[in-house]
């Protein structure tokens, strides 16, 4: 069983979103929280799901979906030259290695059976990419693949981030997200993340920006 925790000052609507409450517990009766027994719920379709951190083993598989996964989200927004440079970076083998030693960054598999339908990356510490949120966890990396859209995957690697970040006695969970992103975007104000500051970067050789956006996990 995944044990998700939901921070007391959030209850779940019917759409399985965090929203504010007073209420002193989470309401858990929502239908979505039934992914919490391997089942989750989205509209009348029912997918079940299993959450699995990983290791060395699964390098190659996590560095061909997350080039996979990036290249479907923003290769048609982007020139092609400033794309390759970037994927080619970000995405080598060594890169995903190291990084999947670091003992600050854990990732994680969603699964429908053997198949992976997507991919989440969680920072603590200094492997956080922005230092500016104190107490916090980072969303580093969220992506669903583009056959499991709209299955609730997304929906259920959100809670467990949320689930982390509470589990770990923190005040944030925050993410940056590039601004011409609207469906990941709305995605995240959904999930009741606010923004809060901006972050500029380089996709190959042309300056972008970053939306920073937070979600406060004690209530303080």
């Amino acid at each position: 069983m995944l044990a998700v925790w939901i921070p007391s000052h959030y209850q779940l609507n019917r759409a399985g979103w965090g929203t504010p409450s007073t209420a002193s517990k989470a309401v858990i009766r929502s239908r979505a929280f039934e992914f919490v027994t391997g089942i989750y719920y989205a509209g009348h379709m029912q997918h079940k799901f299993q959450l699995r951190q990983l290791g060395a083993i699964d390098l190659i598989t996590l560095r061909d979906i997350a080039e996979e996964t990036f290249l479907d989200t923003f290769a048609a927004q982007n020139e092609p030259e400033n794309i390759t440079e970037y994927v080619a970076a970000a995405f080598s083998s060594d890169r995903v290695a190291a990084e999947l030693e670091n003992k600050e960054s854990e990732f994680f598999f969603i699964e429908n059976g053997s198949d992976v339908a997507g991919y989440l990356k969680l920072n603590r510490g200094t492997a956080q990419t922005e230092q500016s949120v104190a107490n916090a966890l980072e969303v580093e990396r969220i992506y669903v693949r583009r056959k499991h859209q709209g299955t609730g995957a997304g929906k259920a690697l959100m809670l467990h981030a949320i689930s982390m970040a509470g589990l770990a006695n923190l005040d944030w969970l925050w993410l940056g997200v590039w601004d011409q992103n609207v469906k990941a975007i709305e995605f995240y104000k959904k999930s009741g993340f606010v923004e809060f500051a901006h972050h500029d970067f380089y996709m190959g050789k042309e300056l972008q920006r970053d939306i920073m956006m937070k979600l406060a996990i004690t209530g303080s």
